[in-house]
C-alpha cells in the first residue's frame, strides 16, 4: 500500500446498493491521501470506483468474524479511520433465522454486527480522535412515518436476539418486515447511547455520531434472501416506478444513486451542537421516532450488546465507555 496515505474511510456492505454508490459518490471527490476500503460478504461485480479504493471481505453475522476482521486489521498499515460508515443490513422475509452466534439474524447483522465493528476498531486504536460514524437507518423504526411496514417493536435487546415462539406479538416471529423495522429502531437506540458518551468525553477524543434515512430505494439488495419473484419485482420492476411512487405515496423514495450521493454528503457536514443525529436527504435535519428517545431502551440495548461482544472484563470496560 502507498504511504502516501492519510486517512481511511470504511463501508460496511460497501460493495453492493447503497454502499457501493456511495463509494462511488465518494471516489470522484476525496483526495488520493484517503484510502476508501469497502468492507462487504461479496466482492464487488465490477471495477473498484479508484485507485484508492480497497475491498475487503467482513462477515458482520458473527461475533467470530467481527473479531478476525479487526485482528486482521490491526497487522496492516491502514492510517487511521476518518469515517466509519456502518451501512450494511439485511430482511428476512417469514419465520426468523438464527446467525452462527444462536442470534436472531436481523439483529445480529443490522445491529450486533456493525456495534461489535465500532467497539472493536475503537478499542484497537484505530479510529481517528474525531472520527465521524454513520449508521444507516430508516423510517421504518418510526410508525409516525406510516411507511406500511408494521410497527417497530422493542421491550428488550434479550427478546430481540432470542425471540420467544410463544408469544407472536413480542417475539416478531411471524413478520421479516418488522423485524427490519425494529433492528432500525435499534441503530437509533445505539446512536444515541454512543452519542451520550461522547459528550462524556474529554476534548479531542469526541467522534460524532450520525444516523441517515436513505428513504425506500427499490432496485437494492435489500430483499436478496425474499422469495425469487419478489426479488424480482423489486430489483426489475419498482425501480422503473419511482416517479410514480414519489407522486402517488412518498417523497421518501430514492433511486440508489440519489441516496448514495447524500449519504456522501454527510461525511464532511457541519453538525452544530444541538443539531441531533438523524438525517436525511442532504443533510436535512430529520426527527426520530418518541420511541428511539426513551433513554431506558438506548441503554438496555447499550448494556446488552456489550455484553453479547466483549472477551473478558477489560473489553466491557472500554466498550462501555464508548469512547
Amino acid at each position: 500500500m502507498p504511504t502516501t496515505y492519510t486517512t481511511t474511510i470504511l463501508i460496511t456492505g460497501g460493495t453492493s446498493g447503497l454502499g457501493w454508490q456511495t463509494a462511488l459518490s465518494l471516489a470522484r471527490t476525496l483526495p488520493p491521501t484517503t484510502l476508501l476500503i469497502l468492507a462487504s460478504r461479496s466482492a464487488p461485480t465490477g471495477r473498484l470506483p479508484s485507485p484508492h479504493t480497497k475491498y475487503l471481505p467482513l462477515d458482520l453475522s458473527s461475533i467470530a468474524t467481527v473479531r478476525a476482521f479487526v485482528a486482521t486489521w490491526s497487522t496492516s498499515s491502514y492510517p487511521p479511520i476518518s469515517t466509519l460508515i456502518l451501512n450494511a443490513g439485511l430482511q428476512f422475509l417469514g419465520p426468523p433465522s438464527f446467525s452462527p452466534d444462536g442470534y436472531e439474524s436481523t439483529f445480529a447483522i443490522n445491529h450486533l454486527g456493525n456495534a461489535h465493528l465500532y467497539h472493536r476498531l475503537l478499542a484497537g486504536g484505530h479510529l481517528a480522535p474525531t472520527a465521524r460514524i454513520i449508521l444507516v437507518g430508516s423510517q421504518t423504526h418510526s410508525p409516525a412515518a406510516k411507511t406500511g411496514l408494521p410497527d417497530a417493536y422493542y421491550a428488550t435487546a434479550e427478546q430481540l436476539a432470542h425471540p420467544p415462539p410463544e408469544n407472536k406479538a413480542v417475539a416478531l416471529t411471524g413478520n421479516g418486515r418488522q423485524r427490519y423495522g425494529t433492528s432500525k429502531l435499534c441503530n437509533l437506540l445505539w446512536a444515541y447511547a454512543l452519542q451520550r458518551r461522547m459528550e462524556k468525553a474529554p476534548e479531542g477524543q469526541r467522534k460524532s455520531v450520525l444516523v441517515f434515512n436513505p428513504g425506500l430505494m427499490p432496485g437494492t439488495g435489500l430483499a436478496r434472501e425474499a422469495p425469487g419473484w419478489q426479488v424480482w419485482v423489486w430489483k426489475s420492476v419498482l425501480p422503473k416506478l419511482i416517479p410514480l411512487f414519489r407522486l402517488l405515496v412518498s417523497k421518501d423514495v430514492h433511486t440508489q444513486e440519489e441516496s448514495g450521493r447524500n449519504l456522501a454528503g454527510l461525511v464532511g457536514k457541519v453538525v452544530e451542537e444541538g443539531e441531533g443525529v438523524y438525517f436525511q436527504n442532504a443533510g436535512e435535519k430529520l426527527e426520530s421516532s418518541k420511541e428511539s428517545l426513551v433513554v431506558a431502551k438506548q441503554e438496555d440495548l447499550w448494556a446488552w450488546t456489550v455484553e453479547a461482544v466483549a472477551g473478558d472484563e477489560g473489553e466491557k470496560e472500554v466498550f462501555g465507555r464508548g469512547w
